[in-house]
C-alpha cells in the first residue's frame, strides 16, 4: 500500500522527530513556569526549545530557515518555511511570563497543519504544469475540461493522490456518483489516507454527493408541499384611493374582494433535465401549480420548457438559450411568452479562484390573451457577479430593462433597473441555507391614465427570501421557506404586500 502521499524523508528526520515531541513537552513545562516565576532564563530556555522542535518538520539542518541547499527535509515546501518563519517570529512573545497556556498551544497547532499540507501539496512534481492547468479550469467552473485534464494527470502520474481525490470531488459535483465512489474506493485501498481525508469520504457518502447537482445524464426532481399566503389575491395595501375626475379629487374606497384575502394552498412542482454528455446542451422543462383552499379565482400554474447550449471561443466562454412558457390564473390562460438569452463569460486573470464575472442579456415577448393592449416587449441587459466554493455559492447582478409595449398601452413603455443578490451556504453535512434579495424598478413614460389618473405610474417591487433544506436521505429532502414581497407604487391602487411560508417535501430521481 502506497502512503497519502509519497514525501521524502530523511533517516535523521525519523530519529529526530520523535525527540522533538519531547522537546516540545519541555517547552511547555518550563512555559508553566515562567508563568508562575517570570524568570527570564526559562522563558529563553522555552523559546529555544520551540526553535528545536520545529526543525524536523521541515529540516533537521534549520537549512529550510536561512539556507536555501535543505539538505534534509522532511517536507521540500516554500509553504512550510513561511509557516515555521512566521509561528517563530510572530508568535515569539506567546513565550512571555504573562501569556495564556492555552493561547500559547493553539499556534503549534496551526503550524503542525500548515507543515501537514504543504506536504501533501509536495506529493506533486514542482513544474506540475499540467496539474496546475487542471486546477485553473476548475476555478473557472469548466468542469467537462477540468476532468478530462485531471484524468490525463492521473494517466501520466498514477501515484498523484491529490489529482486522484480532486477527481472524486469534481465527479462528485457533476452528480457522477457512481464514478465518484469508485474513485473514492480507489484512494482507499491504494493509499493510506490520513483521518481528515477518510472523514470527507464519509460525509460525501452520507449524502453530500448531491445527484441533484448532475451536470450530465437526466434527472427528475418533484416538490409536494403546504403553504400560508397573508396576501393570496394580491389586493391593495390602501382601501382608500384617490380619482381626479372634471378637475377634482373624489375619494374612493375599494370593494372588500380587492383588499388583501389570505388563504392556505398546496403546491406542486415538477422539474425535468437532461445534459447530453459530451457537448453539454441542456434540455429542460418546469412545471409549478398552487391551488388555494378558499380563493379559487387565484389558483395559479406555470409551464416552461427551454434549450441551453454551451459554446467556448479560446478563453471566452458563453451559454444561450431559449425558453417558451404560459401562465394560468384561476383556470384560464393568463399570458404566453417566448424568451431568449447568451451570457458571455470573458476570461478575468486577476480574479481569485471561484470568482468568475459575467454580462447577461434577454429579450422577453408577453402576450396577454385576456387583457387589453398589455402585450409587451422586455429587454434587459446585466453584469453578473459569481462565486463557487466547497460550501458557498453567491450570485450578485446589477441591469437595466425596458418595457416596449404594444401602442395604446396604459402608462406607454417602461424604463428601469433591477439587482439581485443569492447567497447559498451549506450549514452543516445535510443542512443549507439560501438567502436572496431582489429588486424590480419601473417608471412610465406617460401618464398612466389621463383624466383619472394623471401621474406616471412608479413601481418598486423588493423580495426577501430565507429558505433551508435538509437532506433526510441522498434523494429526499425537506425544504422551509419564507418570502416577503413588498411592490410599492405611487397609485395606490396598484401597491401591496405579502408574506408566504412553504413546507416542501422533495425527491430526487436520476434517469
Amino acid at each position: 500500500m502506497t502512503a497519502w502521499p509519497a514525501m521524502r524523508v530523511s533517516p535523521m528526520a525519523r530519529m529526530i522527530f520523535p525527540a522533538s515531541v519531547v522537546v516540545w513537552a519541555v517547552a511547555v513545562n518550563q512555559h508553566a513556569e515562567a508563568t508562575k516565576k517570570a524568570s527570564n532564563v526559562r522563558v529563553k530556555l522555552a523559546r529555544g526549545c520551540l526553535w528545536i522542535m520545529t526543525l524536523p518538520l521541515c529540516g533537521c539542518t534549520g537549512a529550510c530557515c536561512w539556507s536555501p541547499m535543505r539538505e534534509l527535509p522532511i517536507i521540500e515546501s516554500e509553504a512550510c518555511l513561511q509557516a515555521v518563519l512566521f509561528f517563530l517570529f510572530g508568535f515569539s512573545p506567546a513565550f512571555s511570563p504573562h501569556h495564556n497556556t492555552e493561547q500559547t498551544l493553539r499556534p503549534f497547532f496551526f503550524l503542525l497543519l500548515c507543515c501537514g499540507l504543504a506536504g501533501l501539496a509536495s506529493a506533486a512534481e514542482a513544474d506540475d504544469s499540467d496539474y496546475r492547468n487542471a486546477l485553473k479550469l476548475l476555478s473557472e467552473g469548466s468542469y467537462e475540461e477540468a476532468k478530462k485534464a485531471i484524468e490525463a494527470v492521473i494517466a501520466s502520474q498514477p501515484e498523484h493522490a491529490g489529482a486522484l481525490l480532486d477527481l472524486a470531488i469534481l465527479q462528485c459535483g457533476m452528480g457522477l456518483v457512481d464514478e465518484a465512489k469508485a474513485s473514492f474506493e480507489q484512494i482507499e485501498v491504494r493509499f493510506d489516507p490520513p483521518l481528515a481525508i477518510r472523514d470527507l469520504i464519509r460525509k460525501i457518502r452520507a449524502g453530500e454527493c448531491r445527484r441533484e447537482e448532475s451536470r450530465a445524464g437526466s434527472r427528475l426532481q418533484i416538490r409536494l408541499g403546504r403553504g400560508y399566503d397573508s396576501n393570496a389575491n394580491q389586493g391593495a395595501r390602501d382601501p382608500y384611493f384617490m380619482l381626479a375626475v372634471d378637475g377634482g379629487v373624489i375619494p374612493l374606497m375599494l370593494a372588500p374582494e380587492f383588499r388583501p384575502r389570505s388563504d392556505s394552498f398546496t403546491q406542486f412542482g415538477l422539474e425535468a433535465a437532461y445534459t447530453r454528455p459530451g457537448s453539454g446542451t441542456l434540455l429542460h422543462t418546469y412545471f409549478n401549480a398552487r391551488k388555494n383552499d378558499r380563493i379559487s379565482d387565484y389558483d395559479q400554474a406555470t409551464g416552461v420548457i427551454g434549450v441551453e447550449e454551451p459554446w467556448r471561443i479560446g478563453n471566452w466562454e458563453s451559454r444561450w438559450g431559449g425558453n417558451l412558457g404560459a401562465t394560468w390564473l384561476g383556470g384560464a390562460l393568463y399570458q404566453k411568452q417566448v424568451n431568449a438569452y447568451v451570457q458571455v463569460l470573458p476570461p478575468w486573470p486577476g480574479l481569485p479562484a471561484g470568482w468568475r464575472i459575467s454580462a447577461l442579456g434577454d429579450w422577453s415577448r408577453l402576450w396577454h390573451p385576456t387583457l387589453y393592449r398589455f402585450d409587451a416587449n422586455l429587454l434587459r441587459a446585466q453584469a453578473l457577479l459569481t462565486f463557487q466554493g466547497r460550501d458557498t455559492q453567491f450570485l450578485g447582478g446589477l441591469g437595466v430593462a425596458r418595457d416596449d409595449g404594444e401602442s395604446g398601452r396604459a402608462g406607454g413603455d417602461r424604463r428601469g433597473w433591477t439587482a439581485n443578490l443569492i447567497v447559498r451556504q451549506r450549514l452543516g453535512e445535510r443542512l443549507l441555507g439560501e438567502f436572496s434579495w431582489s429588486r424590480q424598478s419601473w417608471r412610465g413614460e406617460a401618464a398612466y391614465l389621463p383624466g383619472l389618473f394623471d401621474e406616471r405610474r412608479e413601481q418598486r417591487a423588493t423580495l426577501w427570501r430565507v429558505g433551508a433544506s435538509y437532506a433526510v436521505t441522498p434523494r429526499q429532502s425537506v425544504l422551509l421557506e419564507y418570502r416577503f414581497l413588498d411592490n410599492q407604487e405611487n397609485i395606490s391602487l396598484f401597491a401591496y404586500r405579502s408574506r408566504q411560508i412553504m413546507l416542501n417535501w422533495q425527491y430526487d430521481f436520476d434517469l
